[in-house]
């Protein structure tokens, strides 16, 4: 039994000469780690560990992936001081659900936690993505595109029409603690197998090995009909229509694999879960059962009346694995669960010796260096690197702001064939056409017009060797250049916020006239799959056998919901109590403050903000109303800036069409006739700083005289300085649309554009930019 001071933990670990490894696990239990300024330190001693045990090199694999995504996507994880890690390597957690105990009383990573059914705030274990869902998928599957085949593979192999119609189940007697010294049929999955044996028309289990105190019984048990049975290919599970899960040692490592599949998951309640637990809902990604209740489960589950129902739910498992199971998502989740261990352990820190530069830490100070500290993938010894110092002085501000470029990893995320990238995510952009935008750090004012490009266009090739020539591409010189925004202040990615933090970071706010703020923004991780803080399901469940309950705060939202109503998708009620959503409209409070006071408000919980951008006197062409932070509630906007969305909880809202299809125009719905232009653009250009305006500026200058390209502009100015030109060119809007192949739709005064629905009713593809939602 340890003791239960991290400090003094850390520090009997971190100085243990070696770490034995015992069939790819430690003997000792704890492995510890420092990771500082973007690299991942260890003992020089440890290191073989690391090559032997692969749930250790998972975990630097994550990290050290997640630093590099980070550098990629221009985030950073800063810490200015060293944090230290113990990873509990494992099956077991510490944490002992019916005494409602933590054994070692201080954060550390582990595998798993103890599911919500056995209360929160007393374990202080955090869990982390596991080496077996790492190992499952960072190879197959370093993109969501990548999942389609898979899919496709499956439905061809097991179509549901000849799947057998019975639950499966294989595995070895594995055991939690609480178990041990009992018979093997009063374990849950001895248990399991005796509810097969009673029911084989509905449950197919059995155990494929006899381990840990069971072995010993093996000539016994082997003896006793349909306990042992011959081993299953993991992907012959899905010959069935269900497949059972159910918990081991401690945690099911098979559950998110299970998800991927294409038979119906019966999830037998669990006593500890992984990470991602709360994100999937019950009867959406998978269907509960308990030991008591698995028969019947089965034969819900199996009877064909139910089986539309079952292939939803197997179709909305398949999404939460492509949207999650990918190489970079897992180690985005790896990076959250280090931000809410740092967050954790801070007080640790500072109530002990590790930032008191007067005092002796062994992985601070200078007994760091009889420890001889290494990177844990790289053969270099702490202080021989620039970027890495041996003291507890922070790091220079130069070598904080390269995050990720220390180290040289080679993960799976930017493999070297790119041939898999079917959208050109791996070209090589040195050769070929590009625009970079030279900033000037001696800025003019906003509406100035510059005599001088800050664009570089050039044109590039290459002769197969490393030698790459370019040559500058000619201007058109029709619209005046013009500044932008500064790019240090680009919006932050919606993967950078923190579930778990309470820091309510700066974000770029860029209005609609090109002036940049920023607002405070802390909203919370809410996600599709509607699971709390965000959402609270146990409001819904009058909803189960009918309608979806709505109550609206009233407001210009009441014909959609009367509209939606009449169709039978919703139900209307008036007491907010009843309600499971609850909608406010543009028109429903006059004050902010009076919808915060609302007694059913609650943070946000439950509430759909109809129209948020224009909202209280925002601007309705905003990415947000900068005014208001709306909380926990879902909110739409036509025009979302992705610094913001939380994808799948959030709803960017289309901006319909103001040009018309006329009807005489039906000669024209031919979608293959040829076109008489490959891409086109008409718009006005207005010389502010936000980005839809530099892309409508680098169309005009840029792709004029292009072949089978047609661009028309209007440059617009401030009232301070006349434009000298407009458009004259006499070619219709319209016939623009109905003759283009593709049509160009930049955002305007926000992001979205109006024709994005106007190329699409016009029967021409859409051309969008990258932070179009």
């Amino acid at each position: 039994v340890f003791d239960n001071d991290f400090t003094e933990e850390f520090n009997r670990v971190m100085k243990l000469d070696s770490v034995s490894v015992f069939k790819g696990h430690l003997r000792d239990g704890f492995f510890p780690f420092i990771l500082r300024n973007g690299t991942l330190l260890c003992r020089r001693t440890h290191r073989t560990a690391i090559r032997e045990a692969t749930r250790i090199r998972a975990v630097v694999e994550m990290i050290y992936t997640g630093l590099e995504l980070y550098h990629q996507e221009n985030l950073t994880h800063k810490n200015d001081f060293p944090i230290p890690i113990l990873l509990l390597n494992g099956d077991v957690n510490g944490c002992m659900i019916n005494e409602q105990w933590d054994k070692f009383d201080f954060p550390r990573f582990t595998w798993s936690y103890p599911s919500l059914k056995h209360g929160t705030n007393w374990c202080k274990a955090i869990p982390v993505p596991s080496y077996e869902t790492w190992r499952n998928f960072h190879k197959g599957h370093t993109t969501h595109l990548s999942w389609n085949a898979t899919f496709e593979s499956h439905m061809r192999k097991y179509p549901w029409s000849s799947k057998i119609n019975r639950a499966v189940w294989r595995g070895a007697t594995t055991y939690d603690h609480y178990f041990h010294g009992v018979d093997l049929n009063e374990t849950p999955r001895g248990q399991l197998v005796q509810k097969s044996m009673e029911n084989p028309d509905l449950i197919d289990a059995g155990f494929v090995e006899l381990i840990q105190q069971y072995e010993s019984g093996k000539g016994e048990l082997s003896n006793q009909e349909t306990i042992l049975t011959d081993r299953m290919q993991f992907d012959d599970q899905m010959k069935y229509k269900a497949i059972l899960d159910i918990d081991g040692n401690n945690w099911s490592s098979r559950f998110p694999k299970l998800l991927c599949t294409n038979s119906v998951v019966i999830k037998i309640d669990p006593d500890y879960v992984e990470h991602f637990y709360h994100e999937l809902v019950p009867m959406v990604h998978y269907v509960p059962a308990s030991l008591e209740n698995v028969t019947q489960v089965a034969a819900y589950v199996l009877d064909e009346e139910n089986a539309e129902e079952m292939r939803n739910i197997i179709l909305s498992a398949n999404m939460w694995c492509k949207r999650k199971m990918t190489a970079g998502e897992i180690a985005r989740d790896m990076m959250l669960q280090l931000e809410h261990y740092q967050t954790a352990i801070n007080p640790y820190l500072h109530s002990s010796a590790v930032h008191n530069d007067s005092a002796s830490s062994p992985f601070l100070h200078d007994d760091a260096k009889d420890l001889d500290l290494v990177d844990c993938v790289e053969d270099n010894k702490l202080g021989k690197r620039d970027d890495v110092a041996v003291s507890g002085a922070p790091k220079s501000e130069s070598a904080s702001s390269d995050v990720g470029t220390a180290t040289k990893f080679d993960h799976p995320l930017f493999p070297a064939d790119i041939t898999q990238y079917p959208y050109g995510e791996g070209d090589d952009l040195r050769v070929g056409r590009s625009c970079v935008y030279r900033h000037q750090s001696n800025r003019r004012s906003l509406s100035s017009y510059s005599s001088e490009n800050p664009w570089l266009c050039r044109e590039c090739s290459s002769d197969g060797s490393s030698t790459v020539s370019c040559k500058p591409l000619k201007r058109r010189g029709r619209c005046h250049p013009f500044l932008r925004m500064n790019p240090d202040q680009t919006p932050r990615l919606s993967s950078e916020y923190n579930p778990f933090g309470r820091d309510k970071s700066a974000t770029a706010v860029y209005h609609h006239d090109g002036h940049s703020e920023y607002a405070k923004r802390g909203v919370p991780m809410c996600s599709a799959t509607l699971s709390p803080p965000c959402f609270d399901l146990m409001r819904c469940r009058s909803s189960d056998d009918g309608p979806l309950k709505v109550y609206s705060y009233g407001g210009d939202v009441g014909p959609y919901l009367d509209y939606t109503a009449r169709h039978g998708l919703i139900q209307r009620v008036g007491n907010a109590s009843d309600a499971c959503l609850l909608v406010v409209g543009v028109n429903s409070f006059a004050d902010p403050q009076d919808l915060f006071r609302n007694e059913h408000w609650n943070g946000g919980q439950n509430h759909y903000i109809f129209g948020s951008g224009k909202l209280f006197g925002s601007h309705g062409d905003r990415p947000f109303n900068d005014k208001v932070q709306f909380g926990m509630a879902a909110v739409s906007s036509h025009s979302m800036d992705d610094a913001y969305n939380r994808e799948g909880f959030d709803t960017p809202l289309p901006l319909p069409p103001r040009w018309k299809r006329p009807a005489e125009t039906e000669d024209l719905d031919d979608m293959n006739r040829p076109r008489q232009y490959l891409l086109s653009f008409k718009g006005n250009i207005f010389p502010w700083e936000q980005r839809s305006w530099q892309h409508r500026w680098l169309a005009e200058e840029y792709w004029y005289g292009e072949k089978d390209v047609y661009v028309d502009t209007s440059c617009e100015s401030s009232p301070r300085i006349r434009a000298d030109y407009a458009s004259t060119d006499p070619e219709d809007y319209g016939r623009l649309l109905l003759n283009s192949t593709f049509h160009f739709c930049p955002g305007g005064g926000g992001m979205n554009s109006f024709r994005f629905a106007e190329a699409l009713s016009a029967g021409a593809i859409p051309v969008v930019t990258g932070d179009f939602l």
